[in-house]
C-alpha cells in the first residue's frame, strides 16, 4: 500500500511539474559514440531522439518500473547526444537502478571502469547457462492501472557490434541477443524478477563487455527486438556488463613453492586462500602476453587451492597455447606430497642469469606482449615465497628490488617481444636456485613496492618458475677464472664492467682495437671470489677516453685468460 501511495504522489507531482516540460523515460546505452573501448566500436543502440543511427526507446507513464524512475527529456538522462559521462542514469546502486547482480561497469573517457559502489562482476562464462537469481537479477514493480500485466524484455549485445538483434553461435546451441522475451509480471508485484521464475538463457561466445537493456512495458515486442519503441508505460534501464571468466595468477599460494628450501608460497593467487585480497584478477579486455588468454574461475587455471600433486603451473608452463615467455626456460614442480621436485617445463634449460649479474631484455629475459598497458615484473630473489622487498637482498653493497620492472608502458596493440620497446635492464638477485616470477600487464599503474595483487579491468598475469645460476650466465661460456661482461653495450658513457671470479686473484683487464693493437692496460687489482661491478670509464684517464669504434676487452686472473667482450663505443 505504501508503494502505491508513493507512486501515486510521484505521478501526480510528475504530471503537474514535469510532464508539461515533456519529460519521459529514455534509454542510456551509447548511440553515436564509443561503446567498446577495447575494439573502438561505436554504439548504434536506440537511445537518442536526435541521433539518426537507430531510433530511441521512450516511456510516458510510470506504473511499471525497475526500483524507481527518474524523468528526463532525452536519452542518457538528457545528455544525448553527449555521453560524457556515460551511464548517467542507471549506474549500479544509484536511486534509480534496479539491477541487483551482476555489478556493472561504465566508461570513463576511453576506459572501462566499475560503476561507483561496484567492484564489477561477471555475468557468467561464455556459452553457459545463465540463471536468474544466482547470476543475474533485477528489482521490478508493476502498478499499472486497470490491472494491466507488464512485460519484461532483456537484450544483451553478445556480438559486441554496438546494436541488438543478432543471434550468435555457441558450440552446441544458439545465443540470441533477445535473452528474455515478453516475460509477464503480474499487476501488484514488487520484488526480484527471479522470484517469478524467468527462463534461463545462453550467454554469447565472446569474452568481454556487453551492453544490456532491461525494459518493462505494457506492450509485447517482436522476437529479436532491437530495443526501440514508444511505450505508454514502463521503463528501460541499460547497463554495461562483463561476460566470461577472468584471468588469475599461477604462483603457489598455501602450497610448497621451493621444494629444496621447504618454503610455502604466499603469492597472491587464489580467491579463497590467505587474506581476502590476496589474489590478482583481470577482466579480459584486449591486452595480454603470448598468443591468447585462457580464462579461468580461480588461480592456477581454476585448480586453486590445489597445487600438488601434478597440478603446479597448470596455466602457463613454457610455450603452451597461452604462455608468452620467450626466454629464459621455465620450470614446474611435480611429485607427490612430501617428495616434490623441480623439473623443466620443456627441453630448454636456459637460466635467467647469474647471481648479481645485470640482466638485459632480449638476451636474458623476454616475453611477447600485446598492449596497451603497464607492464610490471616481480621476481622472488630471496626465495621467501612472496614478492616483498627485503633490505637484506643486496649485490655488491646495493639493494636489489624484487619489482624488477615498474609500470613500463607498452602502447602497441600488436603482439611483439617486450624487448622491442627497450625496457630498462635490472640486476639479478644474490641467491642461486629457483625463483617465482610474475609478469603482469594492467590498465593502470601499480606503483612501487607492489606485492602482485589487485583487480584490473584489463590485462593478464603470467607466473613462471625460473632458474638463477651461481657461477655463470647460461648465455656465456665460463672460463677457468671467471667471466667478463660490459653493460650496456654499446658503451654509452655510463657502462659498467661486470666480473665474476671463481677464485681470489690478481685481475687485469686490457683493451685492444679490432686489429689487435693494445689501447690500454686499464685495470689491475686483487679481487675476491664472486661478483664485482666497476664503472668502465674509470679504467681510462679523462684526457685519453676511448674514441668511437669497436674494441676487445680482455680479462686475465693470475695471468690466465678468464674472459673477453667485444664492445662498441659510441660518442
Amino acid at each position: 500500500m505504501k508503494t502505491k501511495i508513493y507512486l501515486l504522489l510521484l505521478l501526480m507531482f510528475s504530471s503537474a511539474q514535469v510532464f508539461a516540460q515533456g519529460s519521459k523515460d529514455y534509454g542510456d546505452a551509447p548511440e553515436g559514440v564509443l561503446a567498446y573501448p577495447a575494439t573502438g566500436m561505436i554504439g548504434k543502440f536506440p537511445t537518442c531522439m536526435n541521433v539518426a543511427l537507430a531510433g530511441f526507446v521512450r516511456h510516458s507513464n510510470f506504473g511499471a518500473f525497475f526500483l524507481a524512475v527518474d524523468l528526463e527529456q532525452e536519452g542518457n538522462q538528457g545528455l544525448c547526444p553527449g555521453f560524457n559521462p556515460y551511464d548517467k542514469d542507471e549506474c549500479f546502486n544509484d536511486n534509480d537502478a534496479g539491477l541487483v547482480i551482476p555489478q556493472p561497469f561504465t566508461i570513463n573517457g576511453t576506459t572501462v571502469v566499475p560503476c561507483p559502489a561496484s567492484a564489477g562482476q561477471t555475468l557468467g562464462p561464455i556459452c553457459d547457462t545463465i540463471k536468474w537469481g544466482s547470476m543475474i537479477d533485477i528489482n521490478v514493480t508493476n502498478n499499472m492501472p486497470n490491472m494491466a500485466i507488464g512485460f519484461v524484455n532483456v537484450l544483451i549485445d553478445w556480438s559486441q557490434n554496438g546494436s541488438w538483434g543478432d543471434i550468435e553461435n555457441c558450440t552446441h546451441s544458439l545465443a540470441p541477443e533477445h535473452v528474455l522475451l515478453n516475460f509477464p509480471v503480474p499487476n501488484g508485484y514488487t520484488g526480484l524478477l527471479s522470484m517469478l521464475g524467468p527462463p534461463t538463457f545462453i550467454s554469447g561466445p565472446n569474452t568481454g563487455f556487453v551492453w544490456a537493456r532491461f525494459t518493462i512495458s505494457e506492450q509485447m515486442v517482436q522476437p529479436n527486438w532491437k530495443g526501440e519503441g514508444y511505450f505508454e508505460d514502463g521503463e528501460s534501464e541499460d547497463y554495461l556488463l562483463y561476460v566470461g571468466d577472468y584471468d588469475y595468477g599461477d604462483a603457489p599460494e598455501g602450497s610448497l613453492a621451493y621444494p629444496s628450501l621447504a618454503v610455502t608460497g604466499q603469492f597472491p593467487t587464489c580467491l579463497n586462500v590467505g587474506t581476502p585480497t590476496s589474489y590478482i584478477r583481470h577482466y579480459i579486455n584486449g591486452s595480454y602476453f603470448g598468443p591468447m588468454v585462457d580464462t579461468e574461475q580461480d588461480g592456477n587455471a581454476g585448480f586453486c587451492p590445489l597445487f600438488t600433486p601434478g597440478s603446479y603451473d597448470k596455466d602457463e608452463c613454457f610455450q603452451d597455447g597461452d604462455a608468452g615467455l620467450i626466454t629464459p626456460a621455465s620450470y614446474t614442480i611435480t611429485g607427490a606430497v612430501g617428495s616434490e621436485t623441480v623439473v623443466p617445463c620443456s627441453a630448454q634449460t636456459k637460466s635467467l642469469g647469474t647471481i648479481c649479474q645485470t640482466l638485459n631484455w632480449g638476451t636474458d629475459a623476454d616475453i611477447n606482449v600485446k598492449g596497451p598497458g603497464f607492464v610490471n615484473v616481480l621476481v622472488d630473489w630471496n626465495q621467501d615465497g612472496k614478492w616483498q622487498d627485503d633490505p637484506l637482498t643486496v649485490c655488491n653493497g646495493s639493494f636489489v628490488p624484487e619489482q624488477v620492472l615498474q609500470d613500463f608502458y607498452v602502447a602497441s596493440s600488436v603482439l611483439s617481444p617486450l624487448s622491442s620497446f627497450a625496457p630498462p635492464s635490472f640486476v639479478c638477485g644474490p641467491k642461486n636456485g629457483y625463483v617465482w616470477a610474475r609478469f603482469s600487464i594492467t590498465d593502470v599503474q601499480v606503483g612501487m613496492h607492489w606485492d602482485g595483487s589487485g583487480t584490473f579491468i584489463n590485462g593478464e598475469s603470467e607466473d613462471y618458475l625460473l632458474k638463477v645460476d651461481s657461477t655463470v650466465s647460461s648465455i656465456q661460456r665460463m672460463q677457468p677464472g671467471g667471466w667478463l661482461k660490459v653493460t650496456p653495450n654499446p658503451w654509452d658513457g655510463n657502462s659498467y664492467l661486470e666480473l665474476f671470479l671463481k677464485k681470489d686473484g690478481v685481475v687485469r683487464i686490457g683493451v685492444a682495437d679490432v686489429i689487435g693493437n693494445k689501447v690500454s692496460e686499464g685495470f689491475e687489482q686483487t679481487l675476491s671470489y664472486g661478483y664485482h661491478k666497476i664503472p668502465a670509464e674509470s679504467l681510462f684517464s679523462s684526457d685519453q677516453p676511448l674514441s668511437q669504434g669497436l674494441y676487445l676487452f680482455i680479462m686475465t686472473v693470475d695471468g690466465q685468460y678468464a674472459g673477453s667482450e667485444k664492445v662498441v663505443v659510441i660518442r
